[in-house]
């Protein structure tokens, strides 16, 4: 393997770095685009068409079980995959926890994708990285959960490695993957190392351990699809769990579940699970409780380290002082560097880390390292610059970078001015160093043991909430499946009691309920066969009725034959009578006429009133047989249909009215665009008979109001004819509409009675009704429908 590994680096080798870094933050900024994409539930295929779109999960019981499924095999996976050392000092089996990932994403969808960043992060602490790569790393993380979402979009719908096309969709994503993936990373480990170490040694080490998944997963997937599929947890087999429409379009054009016919029953449903209600609260309170115990201890515990570690490294100068005084004032000694060098060897702080002396130009006097030391040297040069100014103690911190194996190492150090009891060598600078780890090992092992406890703490309080959700919610599902059985005609259904005082009411209420509605059930079969029953009697009776109504028909055709006869005999006889009183009426008109004429000053006072009032009997008698002659006419006439404008008709009405008595001051109203289907003539017979009843009975107002608007009733037109009129007695309404009633005296207002009885005939021609409001001296309003 390291050959393979020594062969990538020799290649990025060949690379110029400056290409490197483009390169990766190019990949950087498409792994950024890529993360915008993904955890904003967009799709690049739509229905299964390259466009871009957007997604909908649906938050069922599957999506929150995919959470914690997923956090746990990641968890799991990383923990196994560090005990495989693939790439020494550089990369551990994480093509493992990759592996994981991949299947998690491709089967899960969205609710693994979400997870795949914490979980990632929690178990790369538990492997041993620093809390403060984490932060560093963290958008990494998201970016690198992003990359393998390409893989979703290209195979997710059915990632069958049988299939020639998923090969090929597959190689393309692994392709896409390899170019983004492992350079993204060298552009984010180069705050950490050098650009030089990360794109040449993290980069190729990357591309093998990735390179190591890519092939292993068509083989895993082989098998984790079926199963997947089997437990129902497969993303594209639930009916109804994600959605898709294409960006700017609101109309759905795929939803999951409809290309199989087997998919599980209830895999669609949606809604949040109860179970999870009461799960949630209580995992993110155990694992606050666990995280905040964790950072404080480990908090404290890294502060009390650090300051143990400046007391040991005074106490550790102070003991170099002593002994290098005591080698000095030896005879002989003074320039005996390679005895210094001795002396610094032979002190406990050279087995973890360097003891060395250096002058104030920074050269290097003598060093408990032998040869040329990195860790040395690396200390000198962050002194250096500042050697002439150091103050008599001086703490400081530096990293150490080694790139073969690779590692990253902070070491804390203590600077400090010597000087022999002689006076002598008071251009020395004494420098202790020791790595972070050998002091706070105990704290980096804390760290990695309490993200080990945070995933237990998870596991169980998972564990736990799932059998209180369990103990709580197992009544609700019986509940359930009984309504359910129900449904489906079992009305033998009975739920068991229970512990839980709330559950086991509502268990007694669901089988008196079952109870009840099998006893409705039994009685509505005994109707349904007393019915059917009826039935048999009923097709008889309809025999009989289909008999009698043939019979009927006959009867009707007679009885109407008879009715037209008996009509045209009516209209004959109204023309005759009309004819015959009409001779007499003229003449008394005509004989009145004349003695008003020519006999009224032989006549007194009170035979002037007499005839006065003949010829207002004539008159009126007149007038009644013009509009009993109308009336029988609404009744007979044949009907034309078609579209009428009674706003143009009651305009025109109004204005006839306005124009006879000009010297009314009166306020007229037509709503425009009131139409209606009816016969013209007879419509505008009504609006005549209406309108000018309300401008009779407005004469006596000083001004007058006549309205005509419309309201709507159940989706059809209600027309108003409105006045503020004189207005009539309610209790006397019903006499409103027949023929000659009147309610009012002929000295109040003239007429025959006959207008009103007109109207309703209209009206009722039409199929239509019509009703009246008044109240005296506050005027009247007439509704009518056609």
């Amino acid at each position: 393997m390291n050959t393979i590994v020594h062969a990538i680096e020799e290649s990025f080798a060949a690379v110029p770095l400056p290409l490197l870094e483009v390169w990766g933050r190019l990949g950087y900024w498409l792994g950024f685009g890529l993360m915008l994409l993904a955890f904003g539930r967009f799709t690049l295929r739509p229905g299964g068409r390259w466009r871009l779109g957007r997604e909908r999960q649906t938050w069922n019981t599957k999506a929150f079980s995919s959470i914690p499924l997923t956090f746990v095999l990641i968890i799991l996976t990383g923990w196994l995959g560090s005990f495989f050392v693939l790439v020494p000092g550089a990369q551990t089996f994480e093509s493992l926890k990759d592996l994981v990932v991949f299947l998690c994403i491709v089967l899960f969808g969205y609710p693994a994708l979400i997870t795949v960043p914490f979980a990632y992060g929690l178990s790369d602490l538990i492997e041993g990285v620093p809390p403060g790569f984490l932060v560093d790393w963290l958008p990494g993380y998201f970016i690198n959960a992003a990359c393998f979402w390409v893989a979703y979009q290209l195979i997710g719908r059915n990632p069958d490695f049988r299939r020639a096309r998923t090969w090929g969709a597959y190689l393309g994503f692994v392709l896409l993957f390899l170019a983004i993936e492992p350079v993204l990373w060298g552009h984010l480990s180069a705050a950490q190392f050098t650009p030089e170490i990360s794109y040449r040694t993290v980069t190729p080490a990357l591309i093998f351990t990735t390179g190591v998944t890519w092939v292993l997963a068509p083989l895993i997937m082989l098998a984790a699809l079926p199963l997947a599929r089997r437990s129902g947890f497969f993303w594209a087999d639930i009916g109804g769990h994600v959605k898709q429409r294409s960006l700017g379009q609101k109309q759905w054009i795929w939803e999951s579940g409809h290309d199989r016919q087997d998919t599980a029953p209830g895999a669609g449903e949606s809604g949040v699970p109860l179970r999870m209600v009461i799960l949630a609260p209580f995992i993110v309170l155990v694992l606050l409780m666990v995280g905040a115990t964790a950072y404080v201890t480990l908090r404290s515990a890294a502060q009390d380290a650090n300051r143990l570690a400046e007391w040991l490294h005074q106490e550790i100068t102070e003991n170099i002082d002593l002994r290098l005084d005591e080698q000095l004032s030896r005879p002989g000694a003074v320039g005996d560097i390679a005895a210094i060098a001795g002396l610094l060897g032979e002190l406990p702080v050279a087995a973890h880390g360097r003891a060395f002396i250096v002058d104030r130009a920074g050269s290097l006097v003598a060093s408990s390292a032998p040869g040329t030391d990195p860790v040395v040297a690396t200390a000198i040069g962050h002194l250096a610059g500042g050697l002439q100014q150091l103050a008599p103690d001086h703490q400081f911190r530096f990293v150490q970078i080694d790139p073969k194996p690779l590692s990253r190492e902070t070491w804390l150090a203590r600077a400090k001015a010597y000087q022999d009891r002689s006076g002598g060598h008071d251009d020395w600078i004494m420098v202790t160093a020791m790595p972070e780890s050998y002091y706070l090992s105990g704290i980096q092992t804390g760290n990695s043991r309490s993200a080990m406890i945070f995933a237990l703490a998870l596991l169980l309080s998972l564990a736990v909430a799932a059998v209180l959700a369990s103990k709580l919610t197992a009544p609700i599902r019986r509940i359930s499946r009984a309504t359910r059985a129900l449904a489906a005609g079992d009305l033998a259904q009975q739920l068991p009691g229970s512990p839980l005082e709330e559950m086991d009411m509502l268990a007694r209420s669901f089988n008196d309920m079952a109870e009840r509605l099998k006893r409705n059930f039994d009685a509505l079969s005994t109707e349904v066969e007393m019915r059917t029953r009826a039935e048999s009697t009923l097709q008889q009776a309809q025999i009989q009725l289909l008999a009698f109504n043939a019979e009927l028909e006959q009867r009707v055709a007679q009885r109407t034959w008879e009715l037209q006869a008996l009509n045209h005999e009516l209209e004959t006889f109204c023309y005759s009578v009309s004819h015959d009183l009409r001779a007499p009426l003229r003449g008394i008109a005509g004989f009145t006429e004349v003695l008003a004429k020519n006999h009224a000053g032989a006549l007194d006072d009170k035979a002037r009133g007499y005839l006065g009032r003949v010829q207002a009997a004539t008159n009126r008698m007149g007038e009644l047989i013009d509009d009993l002659l109308k009336l029988s006419r609404v009744s007979r006439d044949q009907m034309q249909r078609e579209t009428v404008d009674l706003s143009a008709i009651a305009n025109e009405v109004l204005g006839n009215l306005q124009n006879a008595a000009p010297e009314r001051e009166a306020e007229l109203f037509v709503e425009e665009g009131l139409a209606a289907e009816g016969d013209p003539r007879l419509l505008r017979i009504m609006l005549e008979n209406l309108l000018d009843n309300a401008w009779k009975f407005t004469s006596k107002t000083p001004v007058a109001r006549i309205a005509f608007t419309a309201d709507s009733e159940d989706g059809a037109p209600l027309f108003t004819v409105r006045d503020n009129g004189a207005g009539f007695d309610m209790r006397y309404a019903d006499k409103l509409f027949g023929p000659f009633q009147r309610l009012h005296r002929m000295t109040e207002f003239p007429g025959t009675g006959i207008g009103l009885a007109t109207v309703q005939r209209i009206v009722n021609r039409h199929g239509g009704r019509i009703q009246a409001e008044a109240e005296l001296g506050k005027g009247a309003t007439f509704r009518f429908s056609l």
